[in-house]
This record gives structure tokens, sequence and C-alpha cells, in this order.
């Protein structure tokens, strides 16, 4: 399931960008494309659901200036959208704008954001819900990662030459 609030995303993406992500997505069989707004279906649906992804929106509501995505990530949001997983689902977070250098402590800020997000979600310890990658690359779990786990994502960050980042 592809949940969008602007209906004319998936029309646009086909006609002038066929070989991106969306419109190859929705080329996919089985994949049912929904204009909602993504919050609203995550406190709707019934459905729970191995991966939710959560792509660029801007950057978070405590960041810096408003933008129309604020409401896409903040505590609320995150912990929605982790009540849409099952037991051993991965909720992936791309967040560009506060890894950026020059947003200085925008990090802590979003970091914060994450740990408020799962402690409303019901996780006791969120420092061991978390783990991401620079720049902006951040993955959620109910279930705590595990050793190999942070093992395995340690050797891609180093693979990919980046340094991973803890909520810790």
């Amino acid at each position: 399931v592809a949940v969008e609030l602007n209906a004319d995303l998936l029309p646009f993406a086909q006609r002038h960008r066929p070989d991106d992500g969306l419109a190859l997505l929705m080329a996919e069989p089985g994949v049912e494309y929904l204009v909602d707004d993504v919050r609203h279906f995550a406190r709707t649906t019934p459905e729970r659901f191995d991966l939710v992804l959560i792509p660029p929106s801007g950057k978070p509501k405590d960041v810096s200036a408003p933008s129309a995505a604020d409401h896409i990530l903040t505590e609320e949001a995150i912990a929605d959208y982790l009540a849409c997983l099952n037991t051993q689902g991965l909720l992936a977070i791309t967040v560009g704008a506060p890894w950026h250098p020059e947003l200085g402590d925008a990090r802590a800020r979003v970091l914060g954001l994450l740990r408020r997000g799962l402690t409303r979600a019901g996780v006791a310890r969120p420092e061991q819900h978390v783990i991401g990658f620079a720049p902006g690359f951040l993955y959620l779990s109910l279930a705590p990662f595990t050793a190999d786990e942070v093992a395995r994502g340690s050797a891609m960050a180093e693979g990919m030459r980046r340094q991973p980042r803890t909520l810790t």
C-alpha cells in the first residue's frame, strides 16, 4: 500500500519520470495506491505492515520554519506509524535536512522527537529501538534491535563510508 495526499503526484511521476521511484513502485504487481493523509491512514487502517517508509518531507516540526509537511514527522506521527507495524516490522524514515551541518543541534532535536514518539508508542527503552546512518536514514522498530542487527548495520555503514548513529 502506498499512501499519498497529492492525487496529482502519481500521474505526474508516470508521465514525466517513468523510471523514477514512485512510478516504478506503482508498476509493481499488487501495490495499492491510496490518496489519503498518511497519518489518517496510519490511525485508521486495521492492517499491519512489515515496512512503513516515510520518504523525505522536508524536516521535523521542531527543526526550523514551518512546512506543509510538518504533520508527517512529529512524535504523534511516529507513534501512529509504529502502531501500523507487525511485531517485527520496521519504520524507515528519510530525513535529509536535519542532518545538514548548518542546522547545528537539529540532530539532537530529531533524536529527541524519535525518543518521544517511541515512548508514546509504549517503548520503555527507546535507545534500543532506533538506529540510523548519516545523512538522515533512520530505522525504528517496536522490537529492540539485536546486537547482531546493530553489528550488521555498522558493517553496512562502514561499507558505505558512513558512521552509524544511535539514539544514545
